[in-house]
């Protein structure tokens, strides 16, 4: 019977001993969170404002492998106003609100409603796989944002959403600069360009490879475009319809062309006109041009192309592009020609 007392009293100091250990390791970690979350949420608040030329999130549209879709925002944080450009389209205000505030999970980074994070959440993932515009954030350093999209799908569905690293916007992106590089809508941007034939050269920088297409530009829509805006994906989403009702013209292609201009084409995608960019999301206002673009953005292998650069001289025309992978490198660039 003492033995059994002795043991009895033995485990019951053994499991004071680890309560105690358990509380004491508990404190300490929630001590330690709520410090490590201000110092976050402080650090937050200094870094977004830290970056001139804006902090970039890109996208990942289910359309490519390696190419990701840039969103360059810029901080206000006297205002906490964000200015955002993408390559989807442009915006009436080009601004929203954000907010950072501490959350279940711990610091969170909201954009308002009528940005264009949240617009992408209500696109479907061809358009990126921003589910949420609501990010917890996990990481801040002077470079380097890391952030998770709150939740990972409709509502209800559960946490855990896609990670985005932010990186400051190099300054070699001449395209996320407040200058119209090119603007189709303009009688001036057709000059050389509109019904004229030339060659896109694509470098492909991983692999070495290079591609030459015939490409042009058509503003065949023009007579009929309202009739096409109508259709425009964003528009008929009430939601996500935070662009400006969009421009479109034909970028006819020669997928077998040699590097020498021709007159005739094999297909022709419509290029939807982003913020200095050439975009060519399928789209169902047709069911050929949807088809077009298909085929189009699997051979380039990027839904889309920034443009850097436009050189005029006289009528000949060059204008260089590139496309980015998911940290923001150049995995494609190009360059237009209407003269060989």
């Amino acid at each position: 019977m003492k033995n059994i007392l002795k043991i009895s009293g033995f485990l019951s100091l053994l499991l004071l001993l680890f309560a105690s250990c358990e509380k004491d390791n508990i404190t300490t970690t929630v001590e330690e969170l709520v410090g490590t979350e201000k110092q976050m949420e402080t650090d937050l608040k200094q870094v977004l404002g830290k970056s001139p030329n804006g902090w970039v999130m890109m996208v990942k549209s289910t359309l490519a492998d390696t190419a990701c879709i840039p969103v360059v925002m810029q901080f206000d944080t006297t205002k906490n106003m964000v200015k955002m450009k993408s390559v989807y389209g442009t915006t009436p205000n080009n601004k929203s609100t954000y907010l950072i505030n501490k959350g279940v999970s711990g610091i969170l980074l909201n954009f308002s409603g009528g940005s264009i994070v949240s617009s992408l959440m209500r696109m479907d993932r061809s358009y990126g796989d921003v589910t949420d515009y609501v990010f917890k954030v996990l990481a801040v350093s002077s470079d380097a944002i890391k952030i998770q999209c709150l939740k990972s799908g409709e509502a209800y569905k559960q946490e855990g959403g896609q990670v985005y690293t932010l990186f400051k916007r190099p300054d070699s992106w001449k395209w996320a600069d407040d200058v119209t590089l090119l603007d189709m809508k303009t009688a001036e941007a057709k000059v050389g360009l509109n019904n004229v034939n030339g060659i896109l050269t694509l470098n492909y920088i991983p692999t070495s490879k290079k591609v030459n297409l015939g490409f042009s530009f058509r503003n065949s829509f023009d007579s009929n475009l309202a009739a096409w805006q109508a259709v425009d994906p964003f528009y008929n989403n009430a939601s996500a319809n935070v662009f400006d009702k969009f421009y479109i013209f034909f970028n006819p292609v020669n997928y077998s062309n040699t590097g020498t201009i021709q007159t005739v084409y094999e297909d022709t995608p419509v290029a939807r006109q982003g913020y200095n960019a050439l975009c060519y999301l399928p789209f169902s206002g047709n069911a050929s041009s949807s088809t077009s673009n298909a085929k189009f953005v699997k051979s380039i292998k990027t839904p889309y192309f920034v443009i850097n650069e436009v050189i005029r001289n006289g009528t000949n025309v060059t204008i260089k592009v590139a496309s980015y992978d998911k940290t923001g490198k150049e995995y494609i660039t190009g360059e237009y020609k209407n003269f060989n």
